[in-house]
């Protein structure tokens, strides 16, 4: 149950009186904004807990081995050391159509994380029904789906350029629920 009065808000029976302006951790229902001066890595502290888990937390690297046959460019290398689940590129070339779920594992990843594929590849991003609104938002093109929660949502798109596509969660990347899609070439 959400009900708003001014800047509080009743959450489930617990009453929270931070800021819900958009952006601040998610846009959506069942999120708790940050506080004033609060840094965005720490915004979601307090939804991770909830789902019995703090914030991804990595080795710190990415493995080397994978990294470097794939020839990952930096802003990608880094932005996989942060993201949940993270363990492997699969590599899914010579597939037509890869689906990757939304609201993997407990919830709050993408599954597979990280894929690479030919140029001509769909990708069907199909909601599990867990972890609470979630999108697929990219950060380096124009590819976006807004938010859904109910499981059986999907969103396709075909890959026709080379090229390394880092996508989030919006309202849980402060928390890693991150993907990306490797478009090599043939």
């Amino acid at each position: 149950m959400l009900l708003a009065l001014g800047a509080a808000l009743l959450i489930g029976g617990a009453w929270y009186g931070g800021t819900t302006a958009p952006f601040d951790t998610g846009p959506h229902v069942g999120m708790m904004g940050q506080s004033g001066g609060q840094e965005a890595s720490n915004s979601c502290l307090m939804h991770g807990t909830m789902h019995g888990n703090g914030p991804a937390r990595t080795n710190g690297t990415v493995d080397e081995a994978v990294a470097d046959d794939l020839n990952l460019d930096a802003q990608t290398k880094e932005w996989l050391e942060g993201t949940r689940g993270f363990e492997t590129i699969e590599d899914r070339t010579g597939e037509r159509e890869v689906v990757v779920e939304v609201g993997g594992g407990n919830g709050l990843t993408y599954a597979p994380v990280a894929i690479r594929v030919d140029p001509g590849t769909t990708i069907r991003w199909v909601w599990t029904g867990n972890g609470g609104l979630h999108d697929v938002a990219f950060v380096n093109t124009e590819v976006s789906a807004s938010l859904r929660g109910e499981q059986g949502a999907e969103y396709t798109y075909t890959f026709t350029e080379p090229g390394e596509y880092r996508y989030e969660c919006t309202p849980h990347a402060s928390v890693g629920m991150r993907g990306v899609v490797i478009v090599e070439e043939s």
